[in-house]
């Protein structure tokens, strides 16, 4: 169970830092996206059982514990992937959203209203890979983020942070940052838990 909480908030974690950093490099080559969006291909080699959203998609990062990989680099297996669109409208990220709740994956967060969206779950893929979406309206932003258990081991969300050797400050934010999270989580159920 522990491992579940430590990875869920892996993904949480990485996905507040995308959102504070930018998304990381954007592609922008053309290519023919899955689904019929315009914009990036949705990266389905590392997306295992999750389906693509019928939005723009506007960047993808690959990482390996917590260093971006170089879009060049094809050789290194990605321990995460973010997939993010700039540009998702509240019709398609509620459309999503349904998708993701109808495609029979564990749902452990779920929190949805006109402002924000956040699914975090457990694929029902052979390797139970976390992954997280998340959308706010205000910027039309959306997150689709996966954790790929085969490539971190079977250590889960402990090696990632030692095989990406961060240092003891990125170490300390990322306590910091875990804290907020379960922080703003714990005040989120308390509000839903009275309504």
């Amino acid at each position: 169970m522990l491992k579940k909480i430590g990875l869920t908030l892996l993904i949480a974690i990485l996905a507040l830092s995308f959102t504070a950093c930018g998304g990381g490099e954007v592609k922008t080559d053309g290519q023919t996206p899955e689904s019929g969006s315009a914009g990036l291909e949705w990266p389905s080699e590392y997306m295992s059982t999750l389906p693509a959203p019928d939005s723009m998609i506007s960047s993808i990062q690959k990482l390996n514990g917590t260093e971006t990989i170089a879009e060049d680099d094809l050789a290194t297996q990605p321990s995460s992937v973010n997939v993010v669109m700039n540009e998702m409208t509240k019709e398609e990220a509620s459309s999503y959203y349904d998708k993701l709740k109808s495609a029979g994956f564990t749902i452990n967060t779920d929190q949805k209203d006109n402002d924000m969206i956040l699914l975090v779950g457990t694929l029902n893929d052979a390797d139970s890979n976390p992954f997280l979406f998340s959308y706010t309206a205000a910027d039309q932003f959306g997150n689709v983020s996966i954790t790929i258990m085969k490539a971190i081991g079977t250590g889960g969300a402990r090696d990632v942070v030692v095989a990406s050797e961060t240092s003891r400050s990125d170490v300390a934010t990322a306590y910091e940052t875990t804290s907020r999270v379960v922080s703003a989580a714990s005040v989120l159920e308390t509000s839903s838990v009275g309504n």
